[in-house]
This record gives structure tokens, C-alpha cells and sequence, in this order.
């Protein structure tokens, strides 16, 4: 797998506190290799998703592309990109172990057996 991505380059690391405060290496969702590539590469290939940038060269237009659905990925990096969207993007399900409280018609007082 190639792990050496000159065209998306930036000097700037990436992090997302808000879906992986303790890092992406922490999160149980990447290999140790992944989340060295999201902490490398994400920064710039954030900026292309959301619009930020323009795109610099034939690799970054193609990126823009498959995030946008237009193309199919063609190397790791941009799969990766993919899996992270779907893991962050996702609707959140939220679960409760609470019961609801009940209207007042149910409860009983007890306190005249005594």
C-alpha cells in the first residue's frame, strides 16, 4: 500500500476533536497506518471537501470528485477519505434506559394500610 502522497502534502496536522478526541489512532475505527494518513493528509483534503480550496493539481480535482460521488476512488488515500465521512457523517442513534414518567392517574398511596 502506498503511503507517500506528494500531490496532498500540506504541513499542517489533523485532528477532529469533536468525533475523536483521543486521536484517530485511540479510536478502534483505524489501523495504526490510517490514522497516520488522516493526521498527515486530512488537513488539505478537508479544506477540498468542504470548499475551502481550490483544487492544486489533477490528483486534488479527482479527489473533489469521488467525495463529491462523481468518481470512483482509484488509490488508498481517497478511500480512506471515504470511510472516514461515513464514520463521522453518520446519523448518531442514542440510546436511554430511562423510563418515562407516567401521568399521575397511575399512582397509588400506600400510606392508609399502615
Amino acid at each position: 500500500m502506498k503511503t507517500d502522497f506528494p500531490e496532498f502534502e500540506t504541513h499542517r496536522v489533523f485532528y477532529d476533536n469533536r468525533n475523536y478526541p483521543r486521536g484517530f489512532n485511540r479510536s478502534g475505527e483505524f489501523s495504526l497506518r490510517e490514522a497516520g494518513l488522516l493526521s498527515r493528509y486530512g488537513a488539505l483534503l478537508s479544506d477540498l471537501t468542504q470548499g475551502r480550496m481550490q483544487p492544486a493539481n489533477e490528483a486534488q480535482s479527482h479527489f473533489v470528485e469521488v467525495v463529491g460521488g462523481q468518481a470512483e476512488p482509484e488509490h488508498d488515500l481517497e478511500k480512506l477519505w471515504l470511510k472516514y465521512q461515513s464514520k463521522t457523517l453518520r446519523p448518531t442513534v442514542r440510546y436511554s434506559c430511562a423510563i418515562s414518567a407516567s401521568d399521575g392517574d397511575s399512582f397509588v398511596d400506600d400510606s392508609s394500610d399502615l
